[in-house]
């Protein structure tokens, strides 16, 4: 996007925003090992085991990996009232260029997930921060 004639964003809001810088991510210099070790393993682990997702902090959107644990809300339903949804944890990188950073994060904004396996995406609204890491973020989802 950092040109003006191949900027579809710009064309899209017909000049009013031209450029928008790519989001990047340098780790601390300050790490143990154990966190460069999950820094070097994050991306192995996420296309193993994640699935796609597209994050909307704002009016932009951008296509993240995350990782979902699925939790039914059991304890918050009367039996035969309704049908029990998911809760959903998700677990995304804390890095602004490929997942969800931790400093950019706030309450409502939404994700486009599958609420539960094999079902279509869904919107989500990201209520809260779980537990952080350097290199993973917890989120919860409603």
């Amino acid at each position: 996007m950092s040109d003006y004639g191949n900027n579809l964003t710009a064309i899209g809001t017909k000049g009013r925003l031209v450029f928008i810088d790519e989001p990047t991510y340098e780790a601390p210099d300050d790490l143990n090992e154990f966190d460069e070790a999950m820094l070097e393993t994050r991306d192995t682990f996420l296309e193993q085991f994640g699935i796609d997702a597209i994050y909307q902090p704002g009016f932009l959107s951008r296509s993240i990996r995350v990782i979902l644990k699925h939790l039914e809300d059991d304890s918050q339903v009367s039996p035969g009232m309704r049908h029990k949804s998911p809760n959903i944890q998700i677990k995304a990188a804390n890095d602004s260029a490929i997942g969800i950073a931790a400093s950019e994060f706030e309450p409502g904004q939404t994700i486009s997930c599958p609420p539960r396996k094999g079902a279509d995406a869904v919107m989500k609204h990201l209520t809260r921060i779980i537990k952080q890491t350097t290199t993973f973020v917890w989120y919860e989802a409603k």
